[in-house]
């Protein structure tokens, strides 16, 4: 890969500059001019150590009293299901009271905050959350804060695309791709949106441009030691804001074998991905994240269930079996996006019938 980057001029500052007063401008206008929507509202209170369930809220809601029971008296003939016995010595009864939102927003312990991705969002997302939290801590608790913070980086993706275009391609490349990306609906709409989409998309172009100029520079070790730790960070921190990043670093890898094409960039490429899959590894094993895997599995397996036995009758939607023909049908508005801005039109070929 070979760049061409030409000498930058005022002129190309001046038109990326506007560039980005556009792209944050369309990302802030009417930021909160809609409610925030369920995900969002589990943004907002797992970022906070809260259990989406209430599970950890217990003390703030309500009042718990500990009572002896009377077990010499005859048990009361109920034929309702047994509540969760947490004692043979003492019942605890909680009485619903009012509350204010300093007492719901009070700072939760370490293991409210493990326990909160557990249940909320299978330990998915951490480095986001933690970010958020911090965020939320500076400019307070409110849809436009949350939401702000997605802007942050939405912004980011529009200089990093002109950095990326313009390192690999040419200045005018990079000035067109950061324009398109400042426009376009689908990043102004994740913008909107307080989820870690942003934050992911960043981490993995940031990784991307990183890894590039990895292959191109194998050849000078001293050059692509930063390039190295740089890249570590990246794709680590992008698989701690979403799982599915590793599709992305997967790719990486393979582009690695067949472009490195020497032993020692393999091996540095290897110890790379290593360290990188480290933080990740952690968080599934010992972290707020041990119970993905189980939940995952749960969710494929009753999923595959359903599609089996009640796919257009269930709780979740429709749920058709992973055949060649629903496969194609559901990935072609995919697919469709990377090539042309359809935007999900490919979803409704037929159009609207009346």
């Amino acid at each position: 890969m070979i760049s061409t980057t030409k000498r930058d001029t005022p002129q190309t500052w001046l038109i990326f500059l506007l560039i980005l007063i556009v792209g944050t401008f369309l990302r802030l206008y009417k930021l909160d001019s809609y409610s925030i929507f369920f995900d969002e509202k589990s943004t907002m209170v797992v970022s906070q150590g809260i259990v989406l369930e209430g599970a950890n809220q217990k003390e703030v809601f309500s009042t718990k009293t500990i009572s002896t029971p009377e077990f010499w008296k005859a048990p009361v003939l109920n034929y309702q299901p047994p509540k969760v016995l947490r004692s043979f010595t003492y019942n605890e009864t909680f009485k619903l009271r009012p509350f204010t939102s300093q007492e719901f927003w009070a700072t939760k312990s370490l293991e409210d905050y493990y326990e909160a991705m557990n249940r909320s969002d299978i330990g998915n997302s951490p480095f986001y959350y933690l970010l958020l939290h911090g965020w939320m801590d500076a400019f307070g608790i409110s849809d436009f804060s949350a939401r702000s913070f997605s802007v942050l980086f939405s912004v980011f993706i529009i200089g990093l695309t002109f950095l990326f275009g313009r390192r690999f391609f040419s200045v005018n490349t990079g000035l067109i791709a950061a324009g398109i990306v400042a426009i376009e609906p689908f990043f102004i709409a994740y913008s909107h949106q307080a989820r870690n989409y942003s934050l992911t998309f960043f981490l993995t172009l940031l990784a991307t441009y990183l890894f590039l100029q990895i292959i191109e520079n194998n050849a000078s070790k001293q050059k692509t030691m930063f390039l190295y730790i740089g890249y570590v960070f990246a794709a680590g921190l992008s698989l701690l804001s979403h799982f599915l990043t590793i599709s992305v670093l997967l790719a990486h890898g393979i582009y690695a074998l067949f472009f490195l094409r020497t032993i020692k960039g393999w091996i540095r490429m290897a110890i790379a991905a290593v360290f990188a899959l480290s933080g990740v590894t952690w968080w599934l094993l010992a972290g707020g994240g041990i119970y993905t895997l189980y939940s995952l599995n749960y969710q494929a397996d009753l999923y595959r269930r359903m599609a089996e036995t009640m796919p257009y009758n269930n709780p979740f939607g429709i749920i058709l079996p992973a055949t060649i023909s629903n496969v194609f049908t559901k990935s072609l508005p995919i697919f469709s996006d990377l090539i042309i801005f359809t935007n999900g039109l490919t979803d409704s070929l037929e159009g609207k019938k009346m």
